[in-house]
Order: structure tokens, then sequence, then C-alpha cells
């Protein structure tokens, strides 16, 4: 059998992940409160969640009884049949127990890239796909990180809203699945925290209580109760995985190791600063307390608005590791790609859920930030220039390959709010123009994106995203215009 020099390199690569389960190991035998801090060092952000709101008081475009069913009802059966294939297993809550999950998981795509190797060099084929992404291998990283849960689960849904321009095709369809994927805590693990939480007679407190999920997600699962109120009956408990929070430094430190010796990420991607978002943002969502008072503060912000809705706490049966909120009922957002233009362009109603990761910004920021899309908006290039330094997107070092790609991301991402009239986000072709410029931006900056924008820009991007998939013709000219004006800035 014949060894090439490609097929030595695929054998070093598959080694070197074998050899980073044999290192997380080493590392934390050793000295495990170093390895610990030197993984926690490096700079970086903290991130809001974008997960799908509901909408309510909306008419399907297809009868319930068509003979032809729409995408709606599809849509509806896959999400009733994903919560029938919700599978129950234990969350390692040890720290030495987790530690064990992450070695044997490295060790696994490690001895499974050097079988996808040789059997590459036995059977050779066209495929240039990465040995560490093979089918089994996908396979394995995301059924183990969906066991693992809380910090690995993380990463890797925050690590999901790249695409192929930026990771490879493998690498994208994994972290996609990563994304929707969760087990739930055994019976046996929720007594504990909710004995824990509310005191060994839990289960009187509520009228109804159903022990199986009906989501579960990297922090916690949430089940659907009843309880005697006056204001509303059904709740929605969200229960957190024990050991979570009390792992997230070790875990990122484990997966750190692991994803810088698999080289599977570009250097611009600042891996550092995406660990340290996630350790933040992972404290912030453990911290149940925390929650309760956003979606409580947020709820009255916006308790005159008739557009957007924000679900009653239930304080007697809240805790740290426990939030309990009037459960409510409505449709998803792929639902809604399919009814009238009506519809897509106005929703009647939008139910917020999740504040976990909600956070403020200074008055500083914001105002600079809003000088920068004015400037935008005005298509000025100094001034975008200047006010992209002010925040930090920019050095003032930067090639003009670097500075030309920035400003014309900003051109390209402003166009909605210099459109006359309505902005028809279904034929808009911003997503493709900016994808061009990422593989630049990623080769040529100099610096991480400023603290503050990895929240905020996982939010906008969000909103964008979400538009362009219900197909949704908003008037951002003009809403743009009003905000503007309400801010009382100066330009």
């Amino acid at each position: 059998m014949a060894i090439t020099k490609t097929n030595r390199k695929l054998f070093g690569d598959a080694f070197t992940l074998f050899l980073a389960g044999l290192k997380v190991a080493e590392s934390i035998l050793v000295d495990p409160k170093i390895f610990i801090l030197n993984a926690m060092h490096k700079n970086t952000v903290s991130v809001v969640n974008s997960k799908p709101v509901k909408i309510i008081s909306v008419s399907q475009t297809t009868p319930a009884n068509s003979p032809n069913p729409s995408l709606s009802d599809q849509i509806t059966h896959l999400a009733k049949k994903k919560n029938q294939d919700l599978q129950s297993s234990r969350v390692p809550t040890t720290r030495i127990g987790r530690f064990f999950q992450y070695t044997s998981l490295a060790a696994g795509v490690g001895v499974g890239a050097l079988t996808e190797s040789i059997r590459r060099t036995v059977s050779p084929s066209s495929s240039s796909s990465s040995l560490l992404m093979s089918p089994s291998n996908v396979d394995l990283i995301v059924k183990q990180l969906s066991r693992m849960r809380g910090a690995a689960l993380k990463l890797g849904q925050m690590l999901s809203i790249q695409d192929s321009t930026v990771v490879s095709p493998e690498l994208e369809e994994m972290l996609l699945r990563v994304q929707n994927a969760a087990n739930y805590m055994p019976d046996s693990q929720l007594q504990v925290v909710m004995r824990k939480e509310l005191g060994p007679k839990w289960e009187s407190l509520f009228t109804s209580f159903d022990k199986t999920p009906f989501a579960a997600a990297s922090i916690g699962q949430v089940h659907f109760a009843t309880i005697e109120n006056s204001d509303f009956q059904k709740v929605a408990v969200k229960v957190q995985y024990p050991g979570v929070s009390t792992s997230i430094a070790s875990d990122l430190a484990n997966l750190s190791t692991m994803i810088t010796f698999s080289n599977l990420l570009p250097r611009g991607m600042y891996l550092d600063n995406t660990i340290k978002v996630s350790r933040i943002e992972l404290e912030w969502e453990c911290d149940y307390v925390r929650e309760k008072e956003s979606m409580q503060r947020f709820r009255e912000l916006i308790k005159d608005s008739n557009a957007i809705y924000v679900p009653k706490v239930v304080e007697s049966l809240s805790t740290s590791q426990i939030l309990t909120s009037e459960f409510v009922e409505g449709v998803t957002i792929a639902e809604v790609a399919v009814m009238d233009q009506k519809v897509r362009d106005w929703k009647r109603q939008i139910q917020l859920l999740d504040f976990g990761a909600t956070r403020e910004f200074d008055s500083s920021f914001a105002n600079n930030y809003i000088r920068l899309l004015y400037a935008a908006f005005k298509n000025k290039r100094e001034d975008m220039v200047h006010y992209s330094k002010e925040l930090g997107f920019l050095t003032g070092l930067e090639s003009e390959t670097m500075t030309n790609a920035h400003v014309s991301s900003l051109m390209h991402l402003s166009l909605p709010f210099r459109t006359e009239g309505s902005f028809d986000f279904t034929n808009q072709d911003i997503t493709a123009k900016v994808r061009e410029l990422i593989p630049i931006m990623l080769k040529e900056r100099l610096t991480p994106p400023p603290d503050e924008t990895y929240s905020l820009h996982r939010k906008l991007s969000g909103a964008f995203l979400l538009c362009a998939r219900i197909g949704a013709r908003v008037r951002c000219a003009d809403l743009f215009t009003e905000a503007i004006q309400k801010t009382g800035i100066s330009f």
C-alpha cells in the first residue's frame, strides 16, 4: 500500500486530534487550576440569544383539513415528532465525570479520523472532505455534545451561526445538528433538582406537572405544568441541568484544547474570543434570578405595546435554578413563512421568550454605534471609518483592502435603511455580498470586533434573517428615521 505525502498529512492530522484527548487528560491531572486559568485569560465578550420567537393571532393559508397539507402542517408534525424523539440521558455533573467525557470524545474522533484515513488509502476516492468530519465522527460528536449539554452544546450552537464561507461544509452541517440537539435528564436527576429548589413536596405546588419536557437545550429543559392562579393556569417551568453552572470554565478549557489541536477554524475567527463570549453568556444564562429580573424589566418597558408580549413570571415557583413563567401558545416563525403577505409584513403580536443572556449597552457605545449607522445611511465613508475606529472595529493600521472590505460590508448591511418605501427581504442579495467579503476580513483584520457587538450583531443578524425567512416587506427607512429622531443625537 503506497503512502503518499497527502496521506501522511492526513494520518498526522488525525493522530494530532487523538493526542489532543491525551493532552486534555494530562493538563487536568497534572495541574487542573493552571490549565483552567490558562484557558480563561484570553480576551472577549458576551452574546445575546437569538432563539425563535412565537407569533399568535395569525391565520394559516391552507385549511387544516386540506387534502394536501401545507408546509405549516408539515412543520407542526415535525415539531411534535421532535418532542417525541427527545432522548433521556443522565447529565454528567462532576468535573471528573465531564473531563472523561471530553477525553473520550477527543480520542474517539482521533481514532475515527485514523480509520477514515486508512479507508481512503486502501480505497482511494475523490473525497476532499476533512478526515475529522467524516460521517461517523460527526455522529459521534453530535451524540456526545447532546449528552454533555452546558458549555459543550452552547459553544457548538454559537459557532453554528457561521456558514460554509467561514467553516467547512462538513463542520457547518455538524454545527447545525448540534444547534438542534439536546437530551433531557432522567426523572431521577429532575427530582433531585426540584426537591433542592422547591422542597421535598414540590409536586404539591402544581396542579399538574409533565415530567417529560417539551423542550431541551444547552442549559436546561422546559416542562409544561398547571397551577392555581387567578390570571393564568398554564405555566412553562425551566429547570437547569445539575452541574452546568459549576463546570463552565473547565468545559470551555477542554473544548478550546480540542478545537485548537484540530485546526478546524480559521485564524480570523478569534477562537479565544468565542470561548470568552461563551463563558460570559453561560454565566448569565445559568443565573435564573438575573433572567427573571431581566424578563420582568422588559415586560415593564413594553407594557403599553400591543405588538410585543412578555410572559408573566411566577415568583413563588422561581429560584436560582428554576424559572416558572406564563405558558404562551402560538406558531413558530417557520410557519409564518407560508402565510399570506399581510401577515408576514406585520405580525399582530410577538411573544418574546428566553432572557438568559440579556445585556445593556452604555450610552457611549450606543451613541457611537448610532452615529456609525447614520454615516452608512448617508453614505459618508470618512465618518464610517472614524466611528469604526472609535468603536474598535478598526485600529487605524489596517490595509486598504481590509478597510475597503469593512466599509463595503457596512454599505451592504445598511441598504434596507437607504431604500425608499418598503424593503423586500425576499429578493435581497445582501447576505451573498457580505459573504463574499468574509474571507478578506478574516485574513486581513487586526483585531476582534468590539465586546458589545457580539451580542448586538447576533441579535440584529437574527432579525434580518428572520425577515428574509418569512419574506417580509418592511418600511426600514421610515423606521430608521423615526428611531434616529427619538435619540436626540446630533450628527
